[in-house]
């Protein structure tokens, strides 16, 4: 069991008969956060088709096979999604906790007899930070660097998901997004894609070039312009 105690709470990464957990410690904590890319949502949202917000935003409507740099990846499934509509994508999480979360999510989804059958051909899983990555420039560029930052609670009006108030006690905001956005923009040959609360300003005061609204996130696109498409 792995306990951390950020801002005074206390953490247990705790292994169950079926998967990995995350258990905030304590009276009226959340419940317990595990990665289920097996999920009827996740497999939903992969049916969905290339015609929706996330994968609009990223170009799937023009090209399928894109290299996608899932830099702030979490819980992994929005990644997923883009893997199971024909990307190949690299997924990196920084926070420890979170990051073997993604894994045992990552491994369990890998004996999926629909999602393992393409899963360890097309998605690839880093545990490191991505501005780190990004600077070093370990590989060749991808087509397509994808944002999620941790949001600030006022960039929102309601209360978050239980799942989220307890990634945010866990790892804090991403102080640091408007750098990130920075690296992704010098790293991506075609673009950068920021998700945002509906409502909220662009990362880092920087206008995107292009917006797409999904039900409950908007979409910001940074063309780079090295291979437009």
């Amino acid at each position: 069991m792995y306990r951390a105690q950020p801002q005074g709470f206390s953490f247990a990464l705790t292994l169950t008969e079926t998967c990995l957990e995350l258990r905030t410690l304590g009276k009226n904590q959340p419940g317990p956060v595990r990665a289920d890319l097996c999920s009827a949502d996740l497999r939903r949202r992969i049916h969905g088709g290339r015609r929706q917000p996330l994968a609009r935003a990223c170009g799937l409507h023009r090209d399928r096979h894109l290299r996608v740099l899932d830099a702030t990846a979490g819980l992994g499934r929005d990644g997923l999604v883009l893997a199971g509509l024909g990307c190949t994508v690299t997924l990196l999480e920084r926070s420890p906790l979170v990051a073997a979360l993604l894994q045992d999510g990552l491994v369990r989804a890998g004996h999926d007899p629909l999602i393992g059958g393409w899963l360890w051909q097309r998605v690839r899983f880093c545990p490191v930070d991505a501005l780190e990555y990004l600077r070093t420039c370990p590989e060749p560029p991808h087509d397509v660097v994808y944002l999620d930052p941790m949001y600030p609670d006022d960039d929102r009006r309601a209360l978050p998901k239980k799942e989220m108030q307890t990634l945010r006690l866990l790892a804090g905001d991403d102080s640091d997004a408007d750098q990130l956005l920075a690296a992704a923009l010098a790293h991506a040959q075609r673009r950068v894609v920021v998700k945002r609360p509906p409502g909220s300003p662009a990362l880092g005061g920087i206008a995107p070039d292009h917006r797409l609204a999904g039900n409950r996130a908007r979409y910001d696109v940074y063309f780079t312009g090295k291979n437009p498409a």
